[in-house]
Parts: structure tokens; C-alpha cells; sequence
């Protein structure tokens, strides 16, 4: 099952995380996501009961159990349909108990990430806002390249953006705020808010297809002459005239060419196309060195207007 939720985790790439004190107080959560229905949330609670109650009208919902301390609130925590546990730093006992939960501790010191990794956990929690800002995270992938982070404690928009960039971090735990405080936003905002952060869409260029280098450079040149943008010649050998605009040098994906979409984690943006049905030609993945994907294509079938879609990384 742990394997399960963490693709789920990592394909929606945030975690809205609800406080909840008791079983009254959980009444508001329920009714949002009842309408919401997210696929994965983080419940910071200590009466299990409410947990249960959340999780049992939530079935279609991964929900995750927060502050555990120990490993007979873990195993309550499991009992009582938790499908991951979080706790505030890295415990063994708590990593023997979870079994087939996932476990994620909030690790924030070098010894803890390297104790969480001999037990076999390669996903733990971050707050980069007690470690020195975001820079922090560079300096974590540098000494873990093999350790993936849910960043908490971000609140923009902008900022959370930045860090699910970052190769490292696999989801953004987001704080979903209490009602009648002067923070609380309306659950449609919350949602656009933390769905923008993670996808942050973007028509990055068209693609335009010709039967040959001539013919593109021939092209590139009217466009040029049209619009005074520049032309700059690509390292595949097709011609970019301005940013927005590639002709391509043979009738490549498309009947007419391409649409590139950037976005800020291209497996998140993946997830979702597919969650539409919509597949994906693996064989056009351009990997980077970090593990990462730089660019994939629609299937080959797939068109808008006789254009074809790719997903480009953010740098």
C-alpha cells in the first residue's frame, strides 16, 4: 500500500493538510471534502475517532495521519484507516509499526535524513523555512541525491511554485488554515491555489512543421522579416524565430506541428493528463542527469488542431 500512496503523493505533488481537534470540530472538513474530494490529505489530529470518522466517509481519499508520537499511536493511527503517518522527526520504532503504511518523518538535520535512509525510507518531510529558506534544499540534494522531500510550511503561490520545481521534492504539504481566521480562504481558492503552484501551465511555443531545413529557414526568414524577431538556430537543427515560434526542419509530431507547454513538474502535469485519459509516448522522454524528464509527447494519436503537445521542464 505504501507504494501506492506515494505515487499518488508524488503525481498530485501537494498534500492539503487539515487540523482537527475532536470529532465536532471535524464537521467543516468533512463538508469540504465531501465536495472536494481530494485524492490525498494530511489530518493533524490526536483523537483518532475523528480520523476514523474522516477516513470512513472519504473512501476515494488517501488520508494521512500527522503528529504521531510513538508507535501505539501510529498503529492507531493505521487501525483507524490512516493510509501514511507523519511525526515531527524520525523515530525507528514509529518506521517498524507503520508496516504497510507509508511513513514520512520531518527530518531537519543531516543525521536524521541519513538514520531515515538505513531504514529504508526515502521520502521524508522538509520545512526549508527553519533550515536557511529554500537555498536549503540544493544543499539537502547535493548530500541525499537519492532522497525525495514534501516540503511543508510554504504559503505563496509563487514560492511553492519555485520549490515543487526543484528535483528533489516530491509534494508540498500545504496548511489548510482554520475557519474565522484572517488567513482563510474559500475551498475553491485554497485548491486553484495549491493545483497553479504544483502545475503552473504555461504555451512556452508553436511548433511549426516543414518537409525540410530549407524550407524552415525559409519560413523563419518571412517570419522574421514580418516581425523583426530574431533567428536563432536550435541544437536539434530546427530555427526559432523570437521564443514562441520553432519551425521545424521535416513534418515531425503533428500534422502541423506542436504546442510546448511548460510546467513546473512535468510528473505531476503527466499524472493529471492521464487521470483525463490521455497517454503518453514514453519513447519521446528526454531525460536530464538528475533523473528527471526535460520534455515528453502526447501519444502519437493525440492532437489539437492538428497540433501535437509537449510538456517542457521549468528551469
Amino acid at each position: 500500500m505504501a507504494k501506492n500512496v506515494l505515487e499518488i503523493l508524488c503525481g498530485v505533488g501537494y498534500i492539503p493538510t487539515y487540523s482537527v481537534k475532536n470529532l465536532d470540530s471535524a464537521q467543516w472538513v468533512l463538508e469540504e471534502l465531501a465536495e472536494k474530494k481530494p485524492e490525498i490529505i494530511l489530518v493533524l489530529t490526536d483523537d483518532m475517532a475523528a480520523l476514523q470518522q474522516i477516513a470512513a466517509q472519504n473512501p476515494g481519499t488517501v488520508v494521512g495521519a500527522g503528529n504521531i508520537l510513538g508507535a501505539n499511536e501510529c498503529i492507531a493511527a493505521v487501525n483507524a484507516g490512516a493510509g501514511f503517518v507523519v511525526s515531527a522527526c524520525f523515530d525507528a520504532e514509529i518506521a517498524q509499526a507503520a508496516k504497510d503504511a507509508l511513513y514520512i518523518p520531518i527530518c531537519q538535520t543531516f543525521a536524521e535524513m541519513t538514520a531515515a535512509q538505513k531504514a529504508g525510507i526515502h521520502t521524508v518531510g522538509y520545512y526549508p523555512c527553519m533550515a536557511g529558506g529554500a537555498g536549503s534544499l540544493d544543499i539537502v540534494a547535493r548530500h541525499f541525491p537519492d532522497l525525495k522531500l514534501v516540503v511543508m510550511g510554504e504559503s505563496t503561490v509563487s514560492s511553492m511554485g519555485d520549490i515543487i520545481a526543484k528535483t528533489c521534492v516530491s509534494a508540498l504539504g500545504i496548511f489548510r488554515g482554520m475557519p474565522d481566521t484572517a488567513d482563510f480562504v474559500s475551498a475553491d481558492t485554497f485548491y486553484k491555489n495549491a493545483e497553479d503552484a504544483v502545475t503552473g501551465y504555461e504555451t512556452w511555443h508553436i511548433g511549426i512543421n516543414t518537409p525540410s531545413s530549407e524550407d524552415a529557414f525559409a519560413l523563419a526568414s518571412e517570419l522574421n522579416a514580418l516581425l523583426g524577431l530574431p533567428i536563432k538556430k536550435g541544437p536539434t537543427g530546427n530555427f526559432f524565430v523570437g521564443t514562441d515560434i520553432e519551425v521545424m526542419k521535416s513534418y515531425y509530431r503533428g500534422t502541423n506541428g506542436h504546442i510546448a507547454i511548460r510546467t513546473n513538474k512535468v510528473p505531476c502535469a503527466m499524472y493529471r493528463f492521464a487521470k483525463k485519459g490521455y497517454k503518453w509516448d514514453m519513447d519521446t522522454a528526454w531525460p536530464l542527469e538528475d533523473g528527471s524528464i526535460l520534455t515528453i509527447y502526447l501519444d502519437v494519436n493525440t492532437e489539437f488542431g492538428g497540433f501535437a503537445v509537449h510538456l517542457l521542464k521549468k528551469s
